[in-house]
């Protein structure tokens, strides 16, 4: 999914590229028609551009967190195991600020404790070199099985309401968790890292 919305991103701003170049055309091709209003056209014109990119950005930087966040609160998670990750591609945002796209290979355990093999591509920090294996919660719908989202430790945290399906997992399947969070992308680390890390 993360590797939709990045294409989806990719699109708005060559749309927004096409759309500043075929004006900026016109105008030149048309100096006729607004001359005499020059600054307006111009401050017009940069205002579009600047309101268009800022909503491309602010789309960009969470358009998933605001999907994960609405599906954590509707409950839709699922305890998923990493198996292993490969390199995908690279990316880079509208503030030309970078992504290592991984395709993981997981399994994900539904509510009925039901096993389902499949791969998710998410989009993480440079940083992560390598995919450590072991349990995170991802988003999970049946209906909408692609919109896979590793959640972050915290957010699974901040609804209590989540924990009698997590008692379930952790009673019913040895867990190994990893530490996911945000910075600049998503991290994975084992826990031992993290406290190494910290120290």
């Amino acid at each position: 999914m993360q590797l939709k919305l990045f294409k989806r991103t990719t699109v708005f701003l060559i749309v927004l590229i096409a759309i500043t170049a075929g004006v900026s055309l016109f105008l030149w091709t048309n100096k006729s028609l607004w001359e005499t209003h020059s600054l307006a056209v111009y401050f017009g014109l940069m205002f579009f551009i600047l309101i268009a990119y800022f909503a491309i950005s602010y789309y960009e930087t969470n358009a998933d967190r605001n999907i994960i966040r609405k599906m954590v609160q509707n409950g839709e998670i699922a305890l998923a195991r990493i198996n292993e990750g490969k390199f995908e591609r690279f990316g880079r945002d509208s503030r030309f600020k970078k992504y290592v796209f991984w395709k993981l290979d997981v399994t994900i355990y539904d509510e009925n404790l039901n096993q389902i093999n499949t791969t998710m591509i998410e989009k993480f920090n440079v940083k992560q070199t390598k995919i450590p294996r072991g349990n995170v919660y991802v988003t999970y719908n049946k209906e909408k099985p692609d919109v896979l989202f590793i959640i972050p430790n915290a957010l699974i945290s901040v609804f209590p309401e989540l924990q009698p399906k997590v008692e379930k997992y952790e009673k019913n399947i040895k867990t190994q968790y990893l530490n996911s969070y945000y910075n600049n992308g998503m991290l994975l680390e084992t826990f031992k890292d993290s406290m190494k890390e910290a120290k």
